[in-house]
């Protein structure tokens, strides 16, 4: 991969990276106010057992998508690590190239296409 390429592919992980703290952020923000200390409760009334369970319904959902916002945040600066390596584009498991279509949609992808594909077949 020549450094153009990867001064592209680096500036689109950038990108996607400063999304994804973003994103992560809000869902923090959200989660911190839908929290009982950072959630003054002016209603006198109990809640109705319905609404405390669709409330911890949508915690444990935020929470999910935290954890896979922080995945992809992992994945993403090991892509960035792997540009200043000089190793990106490379599939971790054959050593082949990633295709250039594939970095284009996912620039963190660690897998080519087949092998992508075998490991999905596995995990079925």
């Amino acid at each position: 991969m020549n450094k153009n390429d990867l001064r592209h592919y680096e500036s689109l992980l950038k990108k996607e990276r400063k999304q994804v703290i973003q994103e992560i952020e809000n869902i923090e923000q959200k989660i911190k106010i839908d929290s009982p200390e950072g959630n003054v409760d002016t209603n006198p009334y109990p809640y109705h057992w319905a609404d405390v369970a669709t409330q911890e319904e949508n915690k444990e959902m935020d929470s999910q998508i935290l954890s896979q916002m922080s995945k992809k945040l992992e994945m993403i600066d090991s892509a960035l690590e792997k540009i200043r390596q000089e190793t990106y584009g490379k599939c971790e498991i054959c050593g082949k190239s990633v295709e250039k279509e594939r970095l284009e949609i996912i620039p963190y992808a660690r897998y080519c296409k087949e092998c992508r594909a075998k490991l999905d077949a596995q995990n079925r």
